[in-house]
């Protein structure tokens, strides 16, 4: 699931929107879907004393029947199910909170968070044979089979020559001078354009693994070169995606502690101003405004609210389950910051300990 994906459930705002959340804590699939099942037993009992049994009784089958579809995957960490006026099953790579949500929104918290924590970037590897490109999720990496880059070998004293293949296709050819530099100029170029297709509407970070001097060359000379994260030297010309994987892992993840620290670094320096709110019921009525800017949260602060339908203002709750009572506050107001086009970051807990959990820059 991609930022878009996640961008869509937020969207759907019909009631009920039932939430399933379950960690699978190792178990098997039989298990699992037993305890999804419980899940959404209970999500059931709680629409009852609500809804129209014959409505009610939809809802069951179409739980049921999306329940009985879920898969395990390596690495996975946990399942979500999303059921309303729309269905959806996700498998998550970070742990959850085992819940259930009934609301006019899906719980997507944990959504923004795998994102966050199990980020989407690219790989280049520019080996001495071939150039290859990969898609990562995490710690998993996919070849991307439609872009593909090869380069023939070099002959002693002579010519080489750059081959770009796009979507089953040459491209182009292009030959290398003796000094090299035309060569890199027009492999750098080569390179560019054959990225250019994978880039559109979706420029993810990009981590270049490879020798010198192309390495260095597209590093600092590329078109693309704002979206490159680290580069990684070494003559790594075929390696498995495994071993590839863990030789990029600790760039990546030294880039997700960056935006960590970068994120509260920027909340603080508005700290204690006029674009600077904090503490749940503040926040929840600017990001409704659309102020928010940028939202930092800590991953498990939750706030169980009932909100005034005339004032929009929110007052914890006790019972989560009782009728009329938001499940989470904190879901809704990331929903609200998101939807209109502001930042979320999700930090560890203990990061807005001086900033009551939640705190938000506010874009005036």
């Amino acid at each position: 699931m991609n930022a878009l994906d996640v961008r869509r459930l937020q969207e759907r705002t019909t009631y009920p929107a039932v939430s399933l959340l379950l960690p699978v804590d190792g178990d098997s699939l039989a298990r699992v879907r037993l305890r999804l099942r419980h899940l959404a037993a209970n999500a059931i009992d709680r629409l009852r004393k609500e809804l129209d049994p014959v409505e009610v009784g939809v809802l069951a089958d179409r739980l049921a029947a999306t329940v009985e579809g879920v898969e395990l995957t390596e690495g996975q960490k946990a399942v979500a199910v999303y059921v309303g006026d729309r269905t959806a099953l996700v498998a998550l790579p970070v742990r959850v909170r085992e819940r259930v949500v009934v609301d006019d929104t899906f719980a997507t918290r944990d959504l923004v968070r795998a994102l966050q924590r199990s980020p989407r970037y690219r790989v280049a590897v520019l080996g001495p044979k071939r150039t290859r490109l990969y898609e990562g999720t995490g710690l998993g990496l996919t070849e991307v089979d439609d872009h593909a880059f090869a380069l023939a070998p070099t002959s002693a004293g002579g010519p080489a020559s750059v081959r770009v293949a796009t979507r089953g296709r040459v491209s182009r050819e292009v030959h290398r001078d003796r000094g090299g530099r035309t060569g890199i100029d027009k492999f750098i170029r080569s390179f560019d354009d054959a990225l250019d297709p994978n880039l559109r509407g979706d420029p993810l970070p990009l981590v270049l693994v490879g020798t010198e001097p192309r390495l260095g060359a597209v590093a600092s000379r590329s078109r693309h070169r704002q979206l490159i994260v680290g580069t990684m030297r070494g003559a790594h010309d075929f390696p498995d995606r495994d071993a590839l994987s863990r030789l990029v892992w600790p760039t990546i993840d030294t880039m997700l502690r960056r935006q960590t620290a970068d994120a509260v670094d920027e909340l603080e320096r508005s700290g204690g101003g006029p674009r600077y709110a904090s503490g749940v019921s503040e926040v929840w009525m600017l990001a409704n405004q659309g102020r928010g800017d940028l939202l930092l949260v800590e991953e498990g602060f939750e706030y169980a609210a009932r909100v005034d339908p005339v004032t929009g203002e929110a007052v914890f709750a006790d019972d989560r389950d009782a009728p009329g009572i938001v499940d989470d506050l904190v879901d809704e107001v990331i929903e609200a910051v998101l939807a209109k086009r502001g930042r979320c970051h999700i930090v560890p807990d203990g990061h807005l300990a001086e900033h009551d959990r939640i705190a938000m820059k506010l874009r005036y």
